[in-house]
């Protein structure tokens, strides 16, 4: 409950004053440490706990790996991951691989992540691809960016973002064509989209995404070009 709230200190103290302190306390602070932004202090716990002759779950690994990727400890997490089945016989689950994919993905290691997924015995779920997706918006080439996408796209993933970030990509390398075919996939596809919601006037006026005309007429759109310059000024000061 501390942890749920941010009482880190006070979580902290019950745990020091419990005469018994089972595999699901030590699990309930390397977790609740990872989620309060204490990183560093979540894998020293684990280092304790193994010290203590206490032998680690898959819970325990759980919490140590998203210690590893919200601290986007790499090194930290690629010599933890490894333990499991070597040293505890505890085969990783989507939630260990997807933390340490996400763990690579943010660090650039894009193939090393994509091989990891490759060589799993299960099929990689949705997150770990937008994992991989988000990472070659930053450090992958157009080839990779497409190549993933696709990926996710011929799986079926139900999830705009393949095409949102293709579209952004396109956008990026002025491939125009690209950029138009992806969007007219997208209306296709989905038929819910994101819209963006404006008071004005005692009335409010929703935008669907590229949407080119609106019922509000140009008062709206003169409206959002002075948002738009003002923004502009701001970010420039």
């Amino acid at each position: 409950m501390y942890f749920r709230f941010g009482l880190v200190d006070a979580a902290l103290g019950i745990f020091a004053t419990m005469v018994v302190k089972d595999l699901i306390a030590w699990n309930t602070v390397i977790m609740g440490l990872a989620h309060n932004g204490k990183f560093l202090e979540s894998i020293g716990l684990f280092k304790q706990l193994k010290s203590r002759g206490l032998e680690p779950d898959k819970i325990t690994f759980s919490g140590v790996l998203l210690a590893c990727r919200f601290g986007g400890l790499l090194e930290e997490g690629m010599a933890i991951f490894p333990l499991m089945e070597r040293d505890y016989g505890i085969a990783p689950r989507d939630e260990h691989y997807a933390c340490v994919v996400d763990l690579m993905s943010r660090a650039g290691k894009l193939k090393e992540a994509i091989a990891i997924m490759e060589v799993m015995p299960h099929p990689p779920n949705a997150l770990m691809w937008e994992s991989i997706l988000c990472a070659c918006r930053i450090y992958g080439d157009l080839k990779l960016v497409e190549k993933v996408a696709e990926r996710m796209i011929d799986l079926k993933i139900e999830s705009l973002l393949s095409c949102s970030v293709l579209a952004q990509v396109y956008e990026h390398n002025g491939r125009w064509e690209s950029l138009v075919r992806v969007r007219r996939f997208m209306k296709q596809k989905h038929k819910v989209f994101d819209f963006s919601w404006v008071g004005f006037g005692g009335n409010v006026y929703a935008f669907e995404t590229n949407e080119t005309f609106h019922q509000g007429g140009e008062d709206i759109y003169s409206l959002l070009r002075l948002l738009t310059l003002e923004t502009q000024d701001q970010v420039y000061l």
